[in-house]
């Protein structure tokens, strides 16, 4: 049953991150986008939800998806489609809530080598079986993969959810002993300040 349930998945998943309920104006603005922009370095990544994404019904917690900051102006993220580049404009003010957050353990250097390796894997297919030993990615998998290939000991540990060991976004905001946070969209501060 399981297998026929990741099969139907991988068919459907390329149109669910499409798919958006209710249809209403995103909460990160460009304002949002230019704080994040001045405080980010490569390496870094971005944890997001988005209202209303049937992928967010789907996936435990609150945030649903995981990008990895490669240059200025570009995120790296595995989605349906598999790993690909997205202009960080484009990528923000698709989203209701986002939070930057800086590896504790990771040096500059090492951060950047993340970068580039997360960047190295664009073109692979995404892990619609959220196998820990896969050559393809799921969105938190790709941020793992690229800072335990820069640091074997790195100290994120894969959690075992319906029968696999995975990583998924609520965990890395859930590691504050391990993730600094470096920014967080207005629209999150009034969220957890119970204003949203």
């Amino acid at each position: 049953m399981r297998k026929i349930l990741l099969k139907l998945s991988a068919w459907i998943s390329p149109h669910l991150g499409k798919i958006h309920f209710p249809f209403s104006r995103k909460l990160i603005t460009s304002k949002d986008y230019r704080a994040c922009k001045s405080v980010m370095k490569n390496g870094m990544i971005l944890v997001t939800n988005t209202r209303g994404e049937l992928t967010s019904a789907i996936i435990p917690g609150f945030f649903s998806h995981v990008a990895s900051i490669i240059s200025v102006n570009d995120i790296i993220e595995a989605t349906g489609l598999g790993v690909h580049k997205t202009d960080l404009i484009d990528f923000l003010l698709s989203r209701d809530y986002a939070v930057l957050l800086k590896p504790k353990w990771l040096s500059e250097s090492q951060m950047e080598e993340a970068a580039r390796i997360a960047e190295s894997m664009e073109g692979t297919g995404y892990d619609y079986e959220f196998s820990a030993d896969s050559t393809q990615f799921y969105c938190s998998e790709l941020a793992v993969y690229s800072y335990k290939q820069v640091d074997p000991n790195s100290p994120l540990e894969l959690r075992e959810r319906m029968g696999q060991l995975t990583f998924i976004p609520e965990d890395f905001w859930r590691a504050s002993d391990k993730f600094d946070i470096v920014w967080m969209s207005k629209s999150l501060k009034e969220k957890f300040n119970g204003v949203g």
